[in-house]
């Protein structure tokens, strides 16, 4: 449910705009105002999370109203009759600009806007409470990750490092194979290795890192290299490179 404020100063057009907002159950109109002024004690009262913005109005125009709006604000729409106001609405990152009149067509194209907005945000904003609530553990001062929050479809997953069996880089993803299931996450692999406890995971090829724990045996391939073998019947390759890599965990490959 997104809570949705209306200030236009003209009550025909406070109505029109009501009545499209009242089609949709996922849309609830929490306060109306006529003004700017108004508009503001409405905001601290009724703290909408969206609102439909007319710019034209006596006092306290739709602009003085934003810039007198403390942090964090919501989500503004402009709807006006005036389209000289379209640069200022990319200034302020307007979710979307309602020239006047425009129809139910329009009115649910914005719609749609506002919808992906809305997802957009709220997944970001999990996954920012997530990752800020997700501990660390190490010795002295060195501290590893473990856990990571993946943002898949309309949820955020928690996944614990220590399920996951590899990780593949894949252009600006990385593929995070843990059982059966797979994750994408954008983030770098280098990045990664540096959170992660060498002590449980290593770098094994430029574009692969592996839980150690998951490791069955080595066989060599030649010229340097090895296949290693998971005990899910995995099958990676350790580059002559990144030998050095498992030295501590293995120390035949000093």
């Amino acid at each position: 449910m997104i809570r949705v404020g209306i200030v236009d100063d003209e009550p025909v057009a406070r109505a029109y705009l009501r009545s499209m907002i009242e089609r949709h159950d996922d849309l609830e109109i929490v306060c109306e105002s006529a003004n700017g002024a108004e508009a503001l004690q409405h905001v601290a009262e009724f703290q909408p999370e969206l609102i439909f913005l007319d710019v034209q109005m006596p006092g306290v125009d739709g602009c003085e109203f934003l810039r007198r709006l403390p942090d964090p604000k919501p989500a503004v729409v402009f709807v006006t009759a005036h389209d000289g106001y379209a640069a200022h609405a990319f200034e302020i990152e307007a979710v979307d600009y309602l020239l006047k009149p425009f129809d139910r067509e329009r009115f649910e194209d914005s719609l749609r806007r506002i919808r992906k907005s809305f997802a957009q945000l709220e997944a970001t904003n999990l996954e920012r409470r997530l990752r800020s609530i997700l501990d660390t553990q190490g010795t002295g001062d060195k501290q590893y990750l473990r856990r990571l929050a993946v943002k898949q479809r309309e949820e955020v997953i928690v996944v614990p490092v220590e399920e996951i069996d590899w990780v593949q880089s894949e252009s600006n993803y990385l593929r995070i194979h843990a059982g059966k299931a797979e994750y994408f996450i954008r983030h770098s692999l280098a990045a990664l290795e540096a959170a992660l406890d060498p002590g449980h995971f290593a770098r094994i090829h430029r574009s692969t890192i592996v839980n150690l724990g998951r490791v069955r045996s080595f066989s060599p391939i030649g010229h340097g290299d090895f296949r290693v073998h998971l005990r899910d019947g995995m099958e990676l390759t350790l580059s002559r490179r990144y030998r050095d890599r498992l030295k501590d965990a293995f120390p035949e490959f000093r």
